[in-house]
């Protein structure tokens, strides 16, 4: 049994926390959905690294045998912001000056309290890339855009073993008789304490 991170938590953090501090609306990539107006933020879980090698703990329960595997995995969100244009009356333009929003939001991470409400979902921070203006021009105009990407880590637990027909070998020690010209006055025996699911 897995005992992993839930995504949908950590999901639902990054975005409730994203929104929150820079004012616009939040989609995560790939959603099936109809695209939202902008201003908004596109997020995306880009790759989900193993950190090490995972950590064997003792018996879990010494009655069924059950042991537990831990990892920590690190993964990336990339951040993308979308900005606007607004054409006032006097054909002037205003823009949404992705990059400095962008900048300006990532750096709250570095807050006690937000680090720790991505920390109960199970995300711990850990830094984020330099923002890049990626503005491009749109039909007759420009159109704000900033990327950057988070780090965050998280830990996993898979239990195996336990309530199954796995058996767990703990010692084996033969015990052999007398040897006398290639005939053994005894069987050789086997012993196996083994540990058994219920």
């Amino acid at each position: 049994m897995s005992n992993g991170p839930n995504w949908l938590t950590i999901e639902n953090a990054i975005w409730t926390w994203v929104t929150t501090e820079i004012g616009m609306n939040a989609i995560w990539k790939h959603q099936n959905a109809p695209q939202i107006a902008r201003p908004y933020i596109v997020l995306h879980i880009d790759n989900i690294q193993k950190i090490g090698f995972g950590d064997i703990e003792g018996h879990a329960d010494a009655s069924t045998g059950a042991r537990a595997l831990y990892g920590t995995r690190e993964f990336s969100v990339s951040v993308s912001v979308f900005g606007t244009h607004t054409e006032l009356p006097d054909r002037a333009t205003v823009h949404t000056d992705a990059t400095i929003q962008l900048t300006e939001t990532l750096q709250t991470l570095f807050q006690k309290d937000i680090q720790a409400t991505l920390r109960a979902a199970g995300a711990i921070f850990i830094d984020f890339d330099d923002v890049i203006d990626t503005s491009f021009v749109e039909d007759d105009h420009h159109a704000e855009r900033a990327d950057s990407m988070i780090h965050f880590r998280t830990s996993t637990e898979h239990n195996y073993g336990g309530n199954s027909e796995t058996q767990i070998i703990e010692t084996v020690a033969p015990a052999i008789g007398y040897f006398h010209d290639g005939i053994s006055n005894d069987p050789i025996t086997i012993t196996l304490d083994t540990i058994t699911s219920l």
